[in-house]
């Protein structure tokens, strides 16, 4: 934070930073440049990778899942000037990423949800280019597929309709191995109740009463 600058951030498992506060794995804030955030495991967090006042920067090779809320947020209006590159972005609760800024990059990820949330979400499109990505929501969990600019596309040929992204990008299921098929978030106002036989999610879920569940991915 505060005026950092030529930040590389390689090669690390980072994990279960949730509950309270700003739980987030990684925090960018306050006039920091040149951010580099390179072949992680980031999992299990309230979100992966929160960034305000934040220009010039490159998110790529990273495995980023297990999220409450958005996973990658490019928030505040004021995060520039960023390439997403070569990423697994997966099992986000309000989305896999958030651009709010100017002048994004998005090539060669894998986006996958597995809720009801959107692929991706961009505020402003200024500058903002998306190509050559695998994204994928299972069917019937419902909810738009991307947002983009005040739109809200309910599937893929819409969204590349609505913002001429995604030219060469796929929708279609990736196949992960030793991944759940989906993900929901407990209710925060019913923590209290969650015991070992039983959780409380909020919102539209996939699951089923007899299905498997894992906790805390």
């Amino acid at each position: 934070s505060h005026d950092s600058a030529d930040i590389t951030i390689r090669r690390n498992y980072i994990h279960a930073h949730n509950l309270w506060g700003h739980p987030d794995n990684i925090q960018f804030h306050n006039r920091v440049r040149n951010v580099r955030i390179l072949d992680n495991v980031i999992i299990n967090s309230g979100q992966a990778i929160m960034m305000e006042q934040c220009e010039d920067g490159l998110i790529q090779g990273n495995v980023i899942a297990g999220t409450g809320a958005v996973a990658v947020i490019c928030g505040h209006r004021n995060v520039h000037r960023f390439r997403i590159v070569g990423n697994t972005i997966a099992f986000a609760g309000y989305g896999c990423i958030s651009f709010t800024g100017t002048d994004y990059e998005v090539v060669g990820n894998i986006l996958y949800p597995g809720c009801p949330s959107p692929c991706y979400s961009v505020a402003n499109p200024q500058g903002f280019r998306a190509d050559w990505n695998l994204l994928y929501k299972p069917p019937g969990l419902g909810g738009c597929f991307t947002a983009f600019a005040r739109n809200w596309p309910r599937d893929f040929a819409t969204h590349r309709k609505v913002s001429r992204q995604d030219a060469h990008s796929l929708c279609a299921d990736p196949q992960f191995r030793n991944a759940p098929v989906a993900a929901a978030q407990t209710d925060g106002r019913r923590l209290l109740e969650c015991t070992t036989a039983k959780l409380f999610v909020r919102g539209a879920s996939a699951f089923a009463v007899g299905d498997n569940v894992e906790v805390r991915f």
